[in-house]
């Protein structure tokens, strides 16, 4: 399989990262990249976790510019495909309620991820959002994705950094109007922490949901609209799924 690296964004979480946990045996230090955003966290984290991951810094305002860091380190060196990963993730949740939570499975997952896109063309993959087996399926579908656990087939993409949030849906949202296919494995979910303390937990507070939102449903009128039932969400419009 084409190489490719595992990225994980993190900010103010230097005494925790779970998702290097979850990785733990299944990847070398050169396979994880940890991008940091200040001096002090690239410091905390070098001195924590050198030892089994990558740490890089770039100065940044909002995760998007992490993000972004983290492709381009790829670009520079010529990798092409990455999976980008939140901080904060302890497992997957399989739709037979199957928990997965040990590295090599972890790992094993991924390429499956990897090949399904790739056998499809799929710029972008990603997981059903949140773990919950009621609501979760068998199906692959075309849905925005968000960026708990997110596939990039193509590094040379780039978040828009004027998106504080919701910059996840922004780039699937424009991948897809320009004809790209984004695919969501709706059988696996991540377990994590969502919105909690650190990562961008201060613009998820902010109440700035209602911002992004409007903005995304009038940017791209023809694949979403807004969430009539959740304020300041937007929903993929779904005459336009299509199962692969």
């Amino acid at each position: 399989m084409e190489e490719y690296k595992i990225l994980i964004p993190s900010y103010k979480r230097q005494e925790k990262q779970t998702t290097l946990e979850l990785l733990s045996g299944a990847y070398t230090k050169e396979d994880i990249i940890i991008s940091t955003q200040t001096t002090s966290d690239y410091e905390a984290y070098k001195k924590a976790y050198g030892d089994r991951a990558t740490i890089i810094y770039k100065e940044g305002n909002c995760v998007g510019d992490n993000r972004n860091n983290l492709l381009e380190y790829c670009c520079e060196n010529n990798i092409w495909r990455c999976i980008m990963l939140d901080d904060d993730i302890s497992g997957f949740l399989r739709y037979d309620n199957t928990k997965i939570t040990q590295g090599k499975f972890v790992r094993s997952l991924f390429e499956y991820f990897l090949r399904s896109a790739e056998n499809v063309g799929a710029k972008l993959f990603g997981t059903y959002p949140v773990a919950n087996n009621f609501f979760m399926n068998d199906k692959v579908v075309r849905n925005i994705l968000i960026g708990t656990c997110f596939g990039i087939m193509d590094t040379r993409l780039r978040f828009d950094r004027n998106f504080r949030i919701k910059e996840d849906y922004e780039l699937c949202l424009r991948v897809m109007s320009l004809g790209g296919i984004a695919i969501r494995f709706n059988s696996y979910s991540p377990i994590a922490a969502h919105k909690s303390k650190g990562g961008c937990s201060d613009d998820w507070k902010s109440n700035q949901n209602d911002k992004y939102a409007n903005i995304l449903a009038s940017a791209y009128p023809e694949l979403c609209e807004l969430n009539k039932k959740r304020k300041g969400e937007i929903i993929f419009k779904k005459r336009l799924w299509k199962k692969n």
